[in-house]
């Protein structure tokens, strides 16, 4: 019996009809992206496209960039810093877009969940600040998310997502080659109508179907010189003679515009609807950034939630879309800085000081200070820790004196007057800027 089983269990030849067909290995052809659309498909804040094959890219406009991003997303385990890296080597192209979602994508997943510090933390970090570990050198610290927006954690979720939101759709325009259509396309769904009508949204819909209207264009400019002109007249106001003479200037104005309260307010909406009517002119789509910039940091955003951490910086980003651009962003930076001066000088000494901090950081970070560190957010009061990293973020030497500080601030504000004087400024504009640089230098 044992000689039957073995001789049964040795291996034998399987009848043909018995045989399994093994599959002829097919050679399936290799598809490489068309464009920008198969990125964006449906979702034109790009939270989570499909990176593909390293060098799927390369042969698009961007290519390069667009693989920079890539490389990025194709790891599982990117950070903030990694994507902060991939919109400081591609400035200009579709990759700062990219990276952007990358982020919201994240944001997205952490506000799902509790905001416990932890959680804010790495909020914040998304969000653009750095170091988010570290803790202020102080015992009665505000919390990493107080410097945003809102009262409970569903505003602060709102302010964040509106936030990051606005700055993947900017990312679109930070600069006159990136090829916005296949963005403008998706903005199209219903699901998108609150994203489409937003400031950003409706420039990068005029920009992709190339509008040109000259006229409009001729007064959001003239509309836009009008309003940093009273913008500056607004923020050089420092005395009591200046002030009086300012509040005649703003009821003429207002006046003028059929009885606005706020002039600035409406300059600034005309403009930027008259120039986004003009998008399809680089010059026009710059001045329009300009505007919407200008509208955030007066605090007349239409979407709200003005505050961030790169609205000056966006500023610095308009200058890309021509020389026609640059004289108006620069004064546009002007204005922003000497807002951060007064609001420091004003706050030092106050509890105050922690909740007008962003409105000071913001500008120096953004004209050259390099990234805000969290823990100078979470400052409730002038601590000298605190002065140490304003100054640093003025290009200063580090001091824990307030009126060092100050000087600090004032002097970085003269090489922002000079640098927008350098410009072709319109004559009122200058004017305005001269008076605040001669101001500031005599502290």
């Amino acid at each position: 019996m044992i000689l039957l089983l073995a001789l049964l269990g040795c291996g034998q030849e399987i009848p043909p009809h018995l045989q399994v067909e093994r599959p002829i290995p097919v050679s399936i052809p290799r598809t490489l992206p068309a464009g920008l659309r198969d990125l964006v498909r449906t979702d034109p804040l790009v939270r989570r496209p499909d990176p593909r094959s390293a060098g799927d890219w390369m042969a698009l406009q961007d290519g390069v960039a667009i693989e920079a991003w890539a490389a990025v997303a194709r790891s599982t385990r990117s950070t903030p810093a990694d994507w902060t890296q991939v919109e400081r080597s591609r400035p200009g192209t579709a990759a700062v877009a990219l990276a952007r979602g990358a982020r919201l994508a994240a944001l997205e997943v952490l506000l799902a969940g509790e905001l416990e510090i932890p959680a804010q933390q790495q909020v914040a970090a998304w969000l653009g600040a750095t170091r988010v570990e570290v803790h202020p050198t102080t015992n009665n610290s505000r919390g990493p998310l107080d410097w945003l927006r809102g009262a409970t954690p569903e505003e602060k979720r709102e302010a964040a997502l509106t936030m990051s939101e606005r700055a993947v759709l900017l990312g679109w325009l930070d600069g006159p080659g990136i090829d916005v259509v296949p963005t403008a396309e998706a903005l199209t769904a219903p699901a998108h109508t609150r994203l489409a009508d937003s400031p950003a949204g409706a420039l990068i819909r005029s920009r992709a179907a190339r509008d040109r209207a000259p006229s409009a264009a001729e007064n959001g400019r003239a509309a836009l010189i009008e309003a940093t002109v009273l913008a500056l007249a607004t923020v050089a106001a420092d005395r009591d003679v200046e002030q009086e003479a300012l509040r005649v200037r703003v009821a003429r104005a207002a006046e003028k515009l059929g009885g606005k309260k706020d002039p600035l307010a409406t300059l600034l909406h005309r403009a930027r609807i008259s120039l986004t009517a003009d998008a399809g002119s680089d010059a026009s789509a710059g001045l329009a950034l300009v505007a919407l910039t200008a509208q955030q940091l007066f605090g007349h955003c239409p979407e709200g939630h003005c505050a961030s951490l790169s609205r000056t910086q966006a500023l610095e980003t308009a200058t890309r879309w021509g020389p026609s651009v640059t004289p108006l962003a620069r004064a546009w930076q002007v204005v922003a800085l000497k807002q951060a001066t007064d609001t420091l000088s004003a706050s030092y000494k106050k509890p105050s000081f922690g909740h007008t901090l962003i409105d000071v950081v913001d500008p120096l970070s953004g004209t050259g200070g390099g990234p805000v560190e969290l823990s100078l957010l979470r400052y409730r009061t002038a601590e000298p820790t605190a002065l140490v990293q304003i100054s640093r973020l003025a290009s200063g030497p580090p001091t824990t004196v307030p009126a060092e500080v100050i000087a600090v601030l004032r002097a970085h504000l003269v090489s922002a007057c000079d640098a927008a004087l350098s410009t072709r400024l319109p004559r009122e504009v200058a004017s305005e800027i001269r008076r605040i640089r001669d101001r500031a230098r005599r502290g």
